[in-house]
């Protein structure tokens, strides 16, 4: 660690630049805080003992629990071995089935999206 000697006229003016820096701080830490949002998501399947030939369906569900909107959200889900694509409906945005990304936008506090996976079971080994 470095020692500087200093006057006190240097010390004033490292003090001053000290609050200007605290201040920064907490007026980042208020505009952080104002873009929090706490993400949770949930996946479910409709059954998880099908026989080759069942179509079954995953729905995966994606819950702001606030405090804010959550921007630009999206969401990997790529489809498990031995299933096939059949359908996928998103409440909100686009699902691409080559990439599994579910392209959800902007997703509100308290208003839960889902997105539902159709497919068909294609191998007994399906997982």
């Amino acid at each position: 660690m470095e020692t500087v000697a200093a006057t006190p006229t240097d010390l004033a003016a490292v003090q001053t630049e000290l609050v200007v820096a605290k201040e920064e701080v907490v007026k980042l830490r208020q505009e952080l805080g104002a873009l929090q949002a706490d993400l949770a998501v949930a996946k479910a399947v409709s059954d998880d003992t099908p026989n080759v030939g069942e179509q079954i369906t995953f729905t995966v569900t994606l819950t702001n629990n606030g405090p804010n909107t959550a921007t630009g959200v999206q969401v990997t889900d790529l489809l498990p071995a031995g299933v096939s694509f059949v359908s996928a409906t998103p409440s909100q945005g686009t699902y691409d089935d080559v990439t599994g990304l579910w392209d959800v936008g902007t997703v509100a506090p308290g208003a839960p999206q889902t997105l539902q996976i159709v497919a068909t079971v294609v191998s007994p080994d399906a997982q």
